[in-house]
């Protein structure tokens, strides 16, 4: 009896033995696993240095994009969004914003709430003409009045269009007299120094010389961005300011019927944005110390370069930057913060 009493005894014992060993290799194995899931999330856990990497990565895989852009004195913000979709960081749920790239400058900056993102895509119109280019626009408010007011530093504009690059191209209501017109030869160019400060953000501005008044949009697109014999440099002016160009006067209108440029007038071609030029000169330039000017009865003619004509000043904002408030009526401007 006690034999068989010691027999059940000696087999409890080797199963708890056998149980515990069990259990022992289990939370071995478990323990393993929760290390390899911390080493694995650390792997794949995102920090602003893996951000801005991948910001490098996705201008070098972008060179036919980004390479022009670059040479110049730009500001160049790129979507973390971008990032993800370009497979180069596996999210960004705590980093939302962009990279600044600015004179080799990489910077990450947090931003919850774009303002493109804010901005009514039912307000604004695909650019059958766009070229792609950075800087070219992908999107124009048209008509009479569309929604397309922001309020910046404290002043009023209307946003023209949308770039490729998502920054806004925009114009103040406000009138000014800078006349920052150089010459050479006989030919017009926009001087890239002495230009006046504003607390804007840089872009390129193209003030090609059109020799034709011709209908033909992209023909026109094609003459303000030329770089020829017969333009003055590179026509693409860098700086915080500018003026209109012909192809935004004619692209802002929701049925623009005109013969050629100097037949362009309210009545073929009018728009809240040829309502606001009267008495402006636009960036685009012509032979014989001429540019292309809106006159008092809204009419594009040809002009003599004149002193103290009334500016209204053409800029960019990006669209990268936060959304605060506003739906882009008069009353109640898209602001950022």
């Amino acid at each position: 009896m006690n034999d068989r009493k010691f027999l059940i005894f000696r087999i409890f014992i080797i199963t708890l033995a056998a149980f515990c060993l069990i259990w022992i290799e289990y939370k071995q194995k478990e323990i393993i696993r929760e290390e390899q899931k911390v080493v694995k999330e650390q792997k794949n856990a995102i920090t602003e240095e893996i951000v801005i990497d991948a910001a490098k990565v996705y201008i070098s895989n972008n060179q036919d994009y980004f390479a022009d852009l670059l040479k110049e004195d730009l500001e160049i913000r790129i979507n973390t969004d971008d990032l993800v979709k370009s497979r180069l960081i596996n999210n960004n749920k705590d980093f939302k914003g962009y990279v600044s790239v600015y004179k080799d400058e990489f910077t990450y900056n947090k931003i919850n709430d774009f303002l493109v993102n804010n901005i009514n895509n039912k307000d604004y119109e695909a650019n059958s003409n766009n070229e792609k280019d950075a800087y070219d626009i992908k999107y124009y408010y048209k008509g009479e009045n569309p929604k397309n007011y922001i309020k910046y530093n404290g002043k009023l504009y209307r946003i023209i269009g949308i770039t490729n690059s998502n920054d806004l191209k925009v114009i103040s209501t406000e009138n000014f007299t800078e006349e920052k017109w150089g010459k050479s030869g006989n030919i017009n160019y926009l001087k890239d120094n002495d230009n006046v400060t504003e607390d804007g953000y840089k872009g390129i501005f193209y003030v090609g010389f059109v020799r034709s008044e011709t209908k033909d949009v992209p023909s026109i697109i094609k003459n303000e961005k030329r770089n020829n014999t017969y333009t003055v440099g590179n026509p693409r002016y860098i700086g915080t300011y500018s003026y209109v160009n012909v192809s935004d006067i004619v692209n802002a209108s929701s049925v623009c019927k005109y013969n050629n440029i100097t037949k362009i007038n309210k009545e073929t071609c009018n728009s809240y944005l040829l309502n606001m030029l009267g008495n402006t000169y636009t960036s685009t330039s012509l032979e014989n110390d001429q540019v292309y000017k809106v006159n008092d009865k809204y009419e594009v003619i040809s002009s003599k370069l004149e002193d103290n004509i009334l500016i209204k000043k053409v800029q960019y904002i990006s669209g990268l930057s936060e959304y605060n408030c506003g739906n882009g009526t008069f009353d109640n401007p898209y602001e950022i913060k």
